[in-house]
């Protein structure tokens, strides 16, 4: 397999890629924009030397540092895709998933779809038993998340839930030229907040969580623009991730991104060879 450019800036938002090898075609790329990089579709990765997908807790033993985005494949011997290098974040998409959960419990079980570190702080709707302002706050495994507060009855089996990138958090207040909010219903804010993206009347387009000192109150990154109360949406992707660290990696090609996938049937990905080295630059 071959990569062509060979190198890139980590100042640049976007490094069209061509990479050619063989039976490209028959892979599905249809989920690379970046929101479900460990699906079990096709991907293209920039690794850090061999990809390893064997489960090691919740990520892989030796996953992608990042994927290439809206592949298409031209032929079954070359594809296009783009690498973002600056470390600007992508917006997660509207996701479902098949879960259950016992009664006063606020851990939810998935019979379909796994959980992974990007579902934290999505908003969790699609049975009365949530309640309202529902989200996940944590991942116990592939299969399991926790909520910031218990379910009020059983969620049967089967039972098909909608997770959100974005949930409405009620009743912030806060002073003028104030980084300090609080909000009046009860727990509203986690760790899983800090970095995430806050928006509504009176703070500045990209604000983020800087710290949560309580269930009820938060530290914003900037200071408001004038004294409020009312509704703000807290989006549940980071504003921005680390560009890539300068070094050389290997772009990878894998027929099934998931963690484990080594094990399934047809399983293939594209050896580590010279020809497939990307070296990342800080120019």
């Amino acid at each position: 397999m071959v990569a062509t450019p060979n190198y890139g800036s980590n100042a640049k938002t976007r490094v069209d890629l061509s990479v050619t090898g063989n039976n490209l075609a028959g892979i599905t790329f249809g989920t690379t924009n970046g929101t479900t990089p460990d699906d079990s579709n096709g991907h293209v990765y920039l690794v850090k030397g061999a990809y390893d997908p064997t489960r090691n807790g919740l990520v892989k033993a030796n996953g992608q540092v990042t994927e290439c985005l809206n592949v298409l494949p031209i032929s079954n011997t070359e594809l296009i895709c783009s690498l973002n290098l600056s470390g600007t974040g992508v917006v997660p998409v509207t996701a479902t998933r098949t879960v259950s959960a016992t009664a006063a419990t606020n851990v939810l079980t998935a019979a379909t779809g796994n959980f992974g570190p990007g579902d934290v702080g999505e908003t969790v709707t699609g049975s009365t038993s949530l309640g309202t302002n529902t989200y996940i706050t944590g991942v116990l495994d592939p299969t399991r998340v926790t909520l910031n507060k218990p379910v009020t009855g059983a969620i049967t089996t089967a039972t098909t839930l909608t997770l959100n990138p974005a949930r409405v958090v009620a009743d912030i207040t806060f002073a003028n030229s104030s980084t300090a909010i609080t909000s009046a219903s009860g727990a509203q804010f986690s760790n899983a907040d800090i970095g995430r993206v806050i928006a509504g009347t009176g703070i500045t387009g990209g604000t983020t969580i800087a710290a949560v000192t309580s269930p009820t109150t938060a530290t914003l990154s900037a200071g408001s623009t004038a004294a409020s109360t009312g509704n703000y949406t807290i989006t549940a992707s980071k504003a921005t991730l680390p560009p890539i660290a300068v070094g050389p990696y290997t772009v990878t090609v894998v027929n099934n991104g998931s963690l484990d996938a080594q094990g399934t049937p047809g399983y293939d990905v594209t050896p580590v060879s010279s020809s497939a080295t990307f070296t990342v630059a800080d120019f």
